[in-house]
Formats: C-alpha cells, structure tokens, sequence
C-alpha cells in the first residue's frame, strides 16, 4: 500500500487524501513524534469532509473506537462502516493540539 491513500474513488466516500505521519510530515506540520493517526493531506471541494470542516493537516486518530495510523486502516473503516449500512462515521480528529470529535456521513461515489 502507498503511503498517501485517496479516499474519494469508489464507494464510499469522504473527499480527503490521508497519509502516514511520516518524518517530513510531522516537521512541516510541527507534530511530535509521539502523535498517532493519519495525516489529512488534501480535502475535496464540497465533499463531506469539506462541509464538516475538515482541513489539510487535520490529524485523523481514531475512526469510531478504532485507532488509525496508516492510510489502509482508514479506507477499511469506512468501508466497513458502508458494509455495515452507517450513513456516517465518527473521526476523532486532532487540529492545533485539540482533539474533537466530527460525524461525518458517507456519501456514494
């Protein structure tokens, strides 16, 4: 699997590019080495992400209960969620070193 993983081709779908927090990405984006997750890398326009505020250097650290560090685990949760016929997913999602929580729904490719 690459490293950044686009998550608006096929069914379901967000409207975000994510990639693993690699050393390039925690310096440009001064995280610490110890910050878990995903880092959110592109938003599509008017994409779900879009309308519930998500942002290029969000950090996606958990989808529902489940942590996430590599861009896979993301793309397999939320075709999980679609599997199991959730109209949206809850992201925790780290911005500025605050964690808050964002629902947000699938939408159909």
């Amino acid at each position: 699997m690459a490293e950044s993983e686009e998550l608006d081709n096929g069914t379901p779908k967000l409207g975000v590019t994510v990639s693993a927090l690699s050393k390039e990405a925690r310096k440009h984006y001064n995280l610490s080495d110890d910050e878990v997750g995903v880092l959110i890398v592109d938003v599509a326009r008017n994409s779900p992400a879009a309308k519930h505020g998500l942002q290029r250097g969000d950090i996606i650290a958990r989808i529902g209960q489940t942590e996430v560090n590599k861009p896979d685990q993301v793309a397999s949760a939320v075709k999980r969620a679609a599997r199991e016929e959730h109209r949206t997913v809850l992201l925790l999602i780290k911005r500025d070193g605050i964690s808050r929580f964002v629902a947000v729904p699938l939408e159909q490719a």
